[in-house]
């Protein structure tokens, strides 16, 4: 119970800092008499449904069924997902790159969650490239269908990179390489149990000092006909 409500107080930490960037942008329109632009309007509204989400589930800890998953075309979600990232500022300083040349597929998912494990896993590499010596600092996101029938989706940063040694143990509750009070070890752990819960599986691909690639992969939906998001 108390890593579970650990998880769920970090997933809200990052709501809260995003909520906040935008609470800021509001006030600063406002001050200048200009109202809210749509945009900004339409990622209070997700931020919103994003805490209505992680209330419901503390709500029914311990009933299933409080996922609402769907067809998903995996493409729509990322383009959504790095949209918010960029208007909360996340990505501000990110040459953010997106390659959806390869017919993804859909897979069938609860949106929201997929959303969850977009937002760390980009948080990371923006957190990871911080640093880098040069100022350059890219994210590639890739999404496709791979060989095996899975939807895939990798999240490339040419950050610090992840030492040898952690790669095994970089998926375990409260473990984590960021300096203490920059991370509490348990958006990773968070992101591996929404996957599996998924069927799906995450990887990750590290160098230090040349860059991290972390990808997940879901079966790809065997639904062609049902509603899709």
């Amino acid at each position: 119970m108390g890593t579970l409500a650990a998880g769920i107080g970090h997933e809200l930490n990052n709501i809260t800092t995003a909520y906040l960037g935008l609470l800021d942008e509001v006030r600063e329109q406002a001050a200048t008499g200009r109202p809210p632009s749509p945009d900004t309007l339409a990622n209070l509204e997700q931020i919103g449904r994003h805490y209505r989400m992680h209330g419901t589930h503390m709500l029914g800890i311990g009933r299933p069924g409080l996922d609402q998953p769907m067809r998903l075309d995996p493409c729509d979600v990322t383009r959504d997902t790095l949209s918010m990232l960029g208007t909360v500022g996340k990505t501000k300083r990110l040459d953010v790159r997106t390659d959806f040349s390869v017919a993804s597929s859909f897979v069938f998912a609860d949106r929201r969650r997929i959303e969850q494990v977009l937002v760390n896993f980009v948080s990371n590499a923006s957190d990871a490239t911080a640093g880098n010596a040069d100022g350059q600092r890219r994210l590639t996101v890739t999404v496709g269908r791979g060989a095996d029938g899975f939807v895939f989706c990798d999240i490339e940063d040419n950050g610090c990179g992840i030492p040898e040694q952690d790669l095994d143990t970089i998926f375990d509750p409260y473990f984590t390489t960021k300096v203490p009070g920059q991370g509490t070890g348990l958006g990773l752990s968070v992101v591996k149990q929404i996957v599996e819960s998924c069927r799906g599986k995450v990887t990750v691909r590290s160098r230090v000092a040349v860059g991290t690639v972390f990808t997940f992969a879901l079966p790809a939906s065997p639904d062609e006909t049902g509603p899709v998001d």
